[in-house]
């Protein structure tokens, strides 16, 4: 099984906890004295390991809010998903009644994140409440604006457009008003799109907040008529080159984080387990690829596969709701989608979906669903079969048919059903595995010697 990796993602807040002195870590919230002193103890061990971790929930036990400051960041930020944001809001919750900002950033994440959207907005009135904490106002404004359904926000874009604009064009806008004002204008929400104006505005603030920096990265993951694909440049913008430190600040960003890691290469160990941790997060597109191809023991899918097919957009987003470009892996189809006024048409979508090329890919998902666990399953080989009869694509660089060939031969050689169907099964398998020698691909030469002391 390859190794798994870590997901580092947050939800509109990002902040770092401060260092203190190696020498001295003050009481900064005025936790129990002995507490204290286990945190301090906690503090000086080597910095995540599994001593480090059993002695933070010793001072957490005993009542140290720095330990549980520390908890909810390791358990959140260092391991991700859904269930280590549970671990990190029970570590973190006896330290909510501070009502400290530095408890409630962590808690308005994990209550959204796992669902629990009436704590969620608790707290997050209590942010609200005071008055200066703009990251709280941008999270609750950017709910209402893509009804996401966090904090049981009314979804009313709008309004939030509206609201934002008077701010920005009165000069009195924030960095996240005006990050939220181009949106308004790229997504065309109560005024003419005008998609060049608004990655304008995320230019302008590109430094300033994150959120822009995010969206940038997005477009430029997916590729727009004013931000050419670039992988490199979405890279840089998302930081996802950047140490275990940095993390994703928008709800979407996950998604095309996971993307552009599994085109460069970034994280080679299992590029699968990015899209589980962007599923755990509440991602939909990373939900469907998961849930249509789970892994099975030491088994795992190419994810390069799944998002061919194109993964559908939340159904329980509101009908016509703002949202960022979808990555789209067919060819043609990004250009199709920038050059129109809107995202693929559902005659584009469905022209796509029944193509040969998409076909051959249901195809081989199907049989690579079975074979590999069973190369006698009939209705697998009849599929790898489907598969490998499109043949090799024009300037497709992935395996899909030489993979599709290899589960043909080895069905061809194994199953006793899927033979008694053919007239020559052995004889079709030698052609296939010559096809496969003829591409130098490696599978041909292994199944080759397997045929030859099966057969000759």
């Amino acid at each position: 099984m390859p190794k798994k990796f870590i997901l580092m993602f947050t939800l509109g807040f990002t902040f770092s906890l401060s260092q203190a002195n190696a020498e001295e870590y003050p009481n900064k919230y005025g936790s129990p004295e002995k507490a204290h002193k286990l945190y301090v103890k906690a503090k000086s061990m080597s910095s995540h390991s599994s001593e480090q971790f059993k002695a933070y929930d010793e001072a957490v036990k005993a009542g140290s809010y720095d330990a549980m400051l520390n908890s909810a960041y390791n358990f959140m930020h260092f391991t991700g998903g859904a269930e280590n944001f549970k671990r990190g809001l029970m570590a973190i919750e006896p330290a909510l009644k501070l009502n400290h900002t530095d408890f409630n950033r962590y808690a308005l994440i994990g209550y959204a994140w796992t669902g629990d959207q009436v704590k969620a907005k608790e707290v997050l009135d209590r942010e609200l409440a005071k008055g200066d904490n703009i990251k709280a106002r941008f999270v609750w404004d950017y709910a209402r604006y893509t009804g996401n359904g966090f904090y049981n926000a009314p979804y009313e874009p709008k309004k939030v457009c509206d609201e934002n604009e008077e701010k920005f064009n009165a000069k009195n806008a924030n960095e996240l008003e005006a990050y939220l004002v181009g949106r308004c204008y790229f997504d065309g929400v109560a005024r003419t799109k005008d998609e060049l104006k608004g990655i304008n505005i995320f230019e302008q603030y590109k430094d300033k907040a994150w959120e822009a920096s995010d969206t940038l990265g997005i477009l430029y993951t997916v590729g727009t008529k004013h931000t050419p694909q670039d992988f490199n440049k979405a890279a840089d913008l998302l930081e996802i080159r950047k140490s275990v430190s940095s993390f994703r600040r928008l709800p979407e960003a996950s998604y095309y984080a996971a993307i552009i890691e599994m085109e460069q290469g970034l994280n080679r160990d299992d590029p699968f387990k990015r899209f589980e941790y962007a599923a755990g997060y509440g991602n939909y597109q990373a939900q469907w690829i998961v849930n249509t191809y789970k892994t099975k023991g030491s088994e795992s899918t190419n994810p390069k596969d799944l998002i061919r097919m194109n993964p559908p957009a939340d159904p329980k987003l509101p009908k016509g709701s703002p949202r960022l470009p979808d990555f789209q892996f067919v060819k043609g189809a990004t250009a199709l989608a920038s050059n129109s006024s809107s995202a693929l048409t559902p005659e584009m979508k469905k022209q796509i979906a029944n193509s040969p090329r998409m076909q051959q890919l249901g195809a081989y998902l199907r049989a690579n669903k079975v074979l590999p666990h069973d190369y006698t399953n009939l209705q697998g080989c009849k599929e790898a079969q489907t598969a490998y009869k499109y043949g090799k694509f024009p300037d497709e660089t992935d395996n899909i048919y030489e993979e599709s060939a290899a589960a043909y031969a080895v069905c061809l050689a194994q199953s006793k059903p899927f033979r008694a169907l053919q007239k020559n099964p052995t004889q079709m398998g030698y052609k296939v595995l010559d096809d496969l020698m003829k591409r130098n691909y490696r599978k041909g030469f292994d199944l080759k010697q397997l045929y030859d002391r099966e057969f000759r």
